[in-house]
């Protein structure tokens, strides 16, 4: 079975967890540089020009 999920890890959502600025902000508010990601999202990622993720 495929999930719907897949395709919303691509290229665009990479970039964004890898972002230098977001990771750097992410260590001030936690105070460490320890993070992690996992594949399973709580909440669901809207990018833009992507029907996929609209939400009604």
């Amino acid at each position: 079975m495929r999930s719907p999920r897949r395709d919303l890890v691509g290229p665009d959502m990479y970039a964004l967890l890898v972002e230098p600025s977001l990771l750097d902000l992410a260590e001030d508010l936690l105070g460490t540089d320890e993070l992690s990601v996992h594949g399973i999202f709580n909440v669901r990622p809207k990018l833009p020009d992507q029907r996929r993720t609209d939400t009604p």
